[in-house]
């Protein structure tokens, strides 16, 4: 939600306006939601454009109108945008007169992900051996960037590892614990979707870095000679929670293989 207020006149001045309209456009990035005009004005809106009338506005007083306006993620802003608003004033003795025009720049949750394994994807695995997986999810540094919420971590084990529930290591935020009662854990054995989902309280802030660690393990019955893929992904939003016109990211993913060895060494 953005907020504007526009003050008329800018100053208090010793004459009486008559005759008095403030217009304003708003870029078309933004939605608008609601204009509050002051006791006395009336407002007239069409699109994302919006007239406020006045019979007068006496010497030495003002009026303000407060308009808000939503940056909903259908009408296209992206990170490094630079919306502004102008609003013009007329009155019967004069104008345009046009105000100053407020800027600000529209950021952006980016995150990466990486993921690593003990053993390696270079090394064979046999039957019954755990697999530590480690995935470093990391937000921009960048100006234009913002804190990601809504995280939903996934990793989906393939056949041949799905016997045994994954287990959580560790979660951590820029080095320190994360809670548990800052997300909760799922895994479904039929699909092989371990989940991890964190709370709308929860987020990866400007430059932040979570790190998820767990361990699977390969199943009695493994395929010789077959790789076992399984792919990480991440899901995330700019606003936690469900708020209208809030963006929705990912997944993004990353995968490592395992090659498991037939009879158990």
């Amino acid at each position: 939600m953005v907020t504007y207020v526009v003050v008329v006149p800018a100053t208090p001045i010793t004459a009486t306006l008559y005759n008095v309209t403030v217009t304003d456009q708003l870029d078309s990035r933004l939605q608008l939601h609601a204009v509050a005009d002051g006791p006395d004005g009336t407002v007239v809106t069409a699109g994302n454009g919006f007239t406020v009338t006045y019979a007068s506005i006496p010497n030495g007083q003002q009026r303000f109108i407060t308009v808000t306006a939503v940056l909903s993620s259908p009408l296209g802003a992206v990170a490094g945008n630079v919306i502004t608003n102008l609003a013009v004033l007329r009155h019967q003795d004069g104008g345009p007169t046009p105000s100053n025009q407020p800027a600000f720049t529209v950021t952006e949750p980016s995150l990466t992900l990486v993921k690593a394994s003990d053993p390696s994807p270079s090394r064979t695995v046999v039957v019954g051996q755990a697999v530590t997986y480690t995935v470093h999810i990391t937000n921009s540094s960048a100006i234009t960037a913002s804190p990601a919420y809504d995280v939903v971590f996934t990793d989906t084990l393939p056949l041949g590892m799905r016997d045994t529930p994954p287990a959580l290591i560790t979660v951590t935020l820029n080095g320190a614990p994360v809670a548990a009662s800052d997300y909760v854990t799922g895994y479904n054995p039929a699909t092989g979707v371990f989940t991890i989902a964190f709370t709308p309280a929860f987020s990866i802030p400007v430059g932040g870095e979570l790190v998820i660690q767990y361990v699977a393990t390969v199943d009695s019955d493994a395929p010789a000679a077959t790789d076992l893929t399984n792919r990480a992904e991440t899901t995330w939003s700019s606003l936690p929670g469900p708020v209208p016109g809030d963006r929705d990211y990912g997944p993004i993913s990353g995968t490592r293989p395992c090659i498991p060895r037939w009879p158990p060494a």
